[in-house]
């Protein structure tokens, strides 16, 4: 991905009061303004940006990556003692991003404490932080967001995001997501009308992105949760079904694999909701199940790409592609030496500079997934470029009911959120083995009792699985370490013998 030389300018704010581009938006764009009022006034500006950008072409995009990353290059040298011995010896003026090392999460995590830019802030600062669960949504440092990643790629870490990063999590798929860019100014009318409920299914109770930053929104904006509602997946699925018809939410998201659940339950009978729209996140979603959660529902499901240290990186088109959001991120698709691969061929990993966090920077990260960037322009008509995603991999777990009638079906993260947290475990994997046999693959850390950290995993799992109605299973602590998946490449936490038996398929083209 090219970027251009010219250096075009941030949309700039003079005054908070400034009625003419208040009376210029509406919609959408007026809530996310309105929104933005009590943000500082360079984070103000960022939000407008976005809105700004979706009417620019291609160069004048390029031209804003470009200004954007000479800016944060030369930050997190000036301000990263990480960056500073890292960047060593390389030239200095404007980067050739290709030229700079790549960082991946074990690296980043090592050297914590010198990769963040506010020379306060400690990893062991941080943990204690994450330790006390009240914690969760609180400001540390008086404005820094920190979450805890799910270690999909092999290795958890945490992530603090500053107050642009963490508003531009929110204010690029609210300004380009599902809302704006498919259904329009009437259909959004009828969304507010009808009582903008939104309900999103992730892992709660910890310290993850989506409930860390729904928590935060709550805390900050209570007037605006009561439209919101916050259903865990480590709950049984009667408990979920019972929130949402409680709720009636006007718009539903989450994790695909547990939506899939949710739309089995609405197909049943149990669940009764009529969302307008669905927003498909954190996961792979393949095609069968995008179509059985438009037919349970009967609306649109729309796809958006991101992770925990980045936010939300491309939104899908009417057309079925992942855009880019390339303002405000450089992403490249490489091979396993970290090769540029050309468009149309899908890539062994991408790499991912993020231009917003000045407080963490992520410079030519190694985000671990796999993607095909799509060759010449989209019939959507988007300037942003349009790509396809091989995510998260994890498989549904379904076991044997209660006396052996039946079968429970367990969405992936709730599952590994049970045991991820055992003390001593650095990577857990879960590998069914029959319809009743799990085994349990750990990474342990380094200087703990690997027997010990085995016994005190199985029993979080086997009180996760009895509080969710699961019959008899096994459960198999294996000296096994966890392996990839054969499809994505990625470290998947569940999944089943057979796929791990798969030889690994050919790259999937549109």
């Amino acid at each position: 991905m090219t970027v251009g030389s010219r250096v075009a300018p941030d949309v700039s704010v003079r005054s908070r009061r400034n009625t003419d581009g208040r009376s210029a938006l509406a919609g959408p764009a007026k809530t996310t303004f309105n929104a933005a009022m009590a943000m500082s006034a360079r984070t103000l500006a960022a939000v407008l940006d976005v809105l700004w950008m979706d009417r620019a072409g291609a160069g004048r995009i390029a031209r804003r990556q470009q200004a954007r990353l000479e800016r944060m290059v030369a930050h997190a040298r000036s301000a990263s003692p990480f960056y500073r011995e890292l960047y060593r010896g390389l030239p200095g003026g404007a980067p050739d991003l290709s030229a700079l090392p790549v960082v991946t999460k074990p690296q980043l995590m090592e050297h914590f404490d010198d990769v963040v830019t506010d020379r306060s802030v400690t990893r062991a600062e941080v943990d204690a932080f994450l330790a006390e669960l009240g914690n969760i949504g609180r400001p540390f440092h008086g404005s820094y967001l920190v979450a805890k990643s799910s270690g999909t790629s092999g290795h958890p870490g945490v992530f603090l995001l500053d107050e642009r990063a963490r508003v531009l999590a929110t204010a690029i798929p609210r300004a380009r997501g599902s809302l704006t860019s498919w259904f329009g100014p009437v259909a959004a009318l009828r969304f507010v009308a009808t009582g903008r409920r939104y309900a999103l299914v992730a892992v709660g109770g910890g310290p993850y992105a989506a409930f860390t930053m729904f928590e935060w929104t709550r805390r900050e904006h209570p007037k605006v949760t009561g439209s919101m509602r916050f259903v865990s997946v480590m709950d049984p699925i009667e408990a979920q079904v019972g929130q949402l018809n409680e709720f009636r939410p006007r718009a539903l998201g989450g994790y695909p694999s547990a939506i899939r659940l949710l739309a089995r339950e609405q197909a049943a009978g149990r669940l009764r909701i009529r969302p307008m729209f669905v927003v498909l996140a954190g996961e792979t979603v393949v095609p069968s199940a995008r179509r059985a959660i438009e037919s349970a529902f009967g609306c649109p499901a729309y796809e958006e790409f991101g992770s925990t240290e980045n936010g939300v990186l491309a939104v899908q088109c009417r057309e079925g592609w992942l855009h880019a959001m390339t303002d405000w991120y450089a992403l490249e698709a490489v091979d396993a030496r970290y090769r540029p691969v050309p468009d149309g061929t899908r890539s062994h990993t991408l790499l991912v500079t993020n231009l917003a966090n000045r407080l963490m920077p992520l410079i030519r990260y190694d985000q671990g997934d796999s993607v095909l960037f799509r060759p010449g322009p989209c019939p959507c008509g988007s300037r942003f470029p349009a790509m396809t995603v091989i995510g998260r991999t994890d498989d549904v777990l379904v076991l044997p009911g209660p006396g052996g009638h039946g079968t429970v079906s367990l969405e992936p993260a709730g599952i590994v959120a049970a045991v991820e947290d055992t003390p001593g475990i650095s990577r857990v994997q879960l590998v069914q083995r029959s319809a009743a046999d799990i085994e349990i693959r750990l990474q342990v850390d380094r200087g703990a009792d690997r027997r010990e950290v085995q016994a005190a995993a199985r029993s979080r799992l086997a009180s996760f699985l009895a509080a969710h109605g699961a019959g008899s299973v096994t459960l198999h602590a294996s000296d096994d370490p966890p392996a990839l998946h054969p499809v994505s490449g990625k470290f998947a936490q569940v999944v089943r013998s057979d796929a791990l038996a798969r030889p690994r398929a050919s790259p999937a083209r549109r």
